[in-house]
């Protein structure tokens, strides 16, 4: 149901682990502000962190003091299920199907957000694609054909290896990028791209 009674615009905030200058945060920063163009008294504060773990603890201790912003980032975790068991999120399918706006998700990017209960707390705010870069000088060298497919990879990597080549690097502090390899094949919306490296070494 819609709202009832005036609507007055306020100031809300939104937790996020994102880069300050990242397009997650430009677009929405300029969204917040054409919407505040014509909603005066509207505000849109963004409170980041530098990286995923210090999100994850500043969340987390936002949370259990009662202290949540109107908007935070977080994954379908057991801790995020007892906030939304305990009130303490919104039924995003009921709001999704309120606005008439349910049927404009792919399912697959709603069902990544639902809890093992199939409830849906979440709503999902990108799409993406994943690229794996390769050097085909490195492969020639170890013997092995580009990979074609996600099966392909375990072959790959041990040829690689026992060239004395390092087959997959990850850099920066964040244990995400590695988990990636694990979400690939249960969700088919993450597959990846394959790209070649311009600079044969």
């Amino acid at each position: 149901m819609a709202p009832s009674g005036a609507i007055k615009p306020r100031a809300i905030s939104w937790l996020l682990s994102r880069p300050a200058d990242g397009p997650v945060i430009t677009t929405m920063r300029a969204l917040a502000e054409e919407y505040a163009a014509s909603h005066p008294g509207f505000k849109l504060n963004l409170i980041s962190t530098p990286d995923r773990p210090s999100y994850i603890q500043k969340y987390e201790t936002l949370a259990a003091a009662g202290k949540l912003p109107e908007l935070f980032d977080t994954d379908a975790t057991p801790f995020a299920q007892k906030l939304a068991h305990h009130g303490r999120m919104m039924d995003v399918a009921k709001l999704l199907r309120n606005l008439g706006l349910y049927d404009h998700y792919r399912p697959a990017a709603l069902d990544y957000q639902r809890f093992d209960d199939g409830s849906l707390y979440m709503v999902p705010l990108q799409y993406e694609a994943e690229f794996f870069w390769y050097n085909k000088a490195l492969l020639r060298r170890a013997g092995v054909s580009v990979p074609t497919s996600l099966d392909d990879f375990p072959a790959m990597c041990r040829a690689l290896r026992s060239a004395g080549i390092t087959p997959i690097a990850l850099d920066g502090q964040d244990l995400w990028p590695l988990e990636r390899y694990a979400a690939y094949q249960p969700f088919p919306g993450h597959r990846p791209v394959l790209c070649a490296s311009a600079q044969e070494r």
